[in-house]
């Protein structure tokens, strides 16, 4: 049976597991993992291990996971207030971020498991429901805006479908999910009526 597998990739990983079936999301499960170490080495080793066993474990037929916002990457202090050490901490989490999608194709490319990268606003307009934050919340408190809404969101559909969303992380990750739902679901309508269309003979 067809598993999808959603990722929000970090220091603490949101992920989500589920089973699409008829367009509707069936058995879902979410939760974090903490990258363990000391050293960024030590650090990426413990996620490659962890996401090794559990493609082993679950065998999803796809995976999701976000973008790397390009505008974050490219931030420097003259965009930060003149904050050179906050544009060092900037520069160490896009080398984090970038060693995290590293490691996540590895993995997905040992098992063969094909993927889709979803840039953050993306799936977040879906899952929303296309909602934004009011005109009163400062830019940089509206990432928080949509984080808390998403955990709710999250949290609702749990309540109803009967899973638990332990954390911010979970929640996103579950979002994430949601997205790969709708983009899998189409993509198997699509080929079925080709299927139709091109009966073999």
């Amino acid at each position: 049976m067809t598993k999808l597998l959603a990722l929000d990739a970090a220091t603490r990983t949101g992920w989500a597991l589920a089973r699409p079936v008829g367009g509707q999301l069936r058995g879902v499960q979410c939760g974090a993992f903490d990258m363990q170490g000391n050293t960024e080495a030590k650090l990426f080793a413990s996620f490659h291990d962890w996401l090794t066993r559990l493609l082993a474990a679950e065998k999803p037929d796809a995976v999701a996971f976000e973008q790397r916002l390009a505008s974050f990457a490219s931030r420097k202090a003259s965009d930060l207030g003149g904050d050179y050490q906050m544009q060092i901490r900037n520069e160490n989490n896009v080398k984090r971020q970038d060693g995290l999608r590293a490691v996540v194709l590895t993995c997905l490319g040992q098992f063969g498991v094909g993927y889709y990268e979803v840039a953050v606003q993306s799936w977040r307009t879906k899952f929303l429901d296309g909602a934004k934050p009011p005109a009163d919340v400062l830019r940089d408190k509206r990432s928080a805006w949509y984080k808390r809404k998403t955990r709710e969101k999250a949290r609702a559909d749990g309540d109803e479908m009967g899973f638990v969303v332990p954390n911010t992380d979970a929640a996103d990750a579950y979002g994430i999910l949601c997205w790969l739902n709708r983009e899998w679901s189409q993509q198997e309508q699509g080929n079925s009526e080709r299927r139709r269309a091109n009966p073999k003979r």
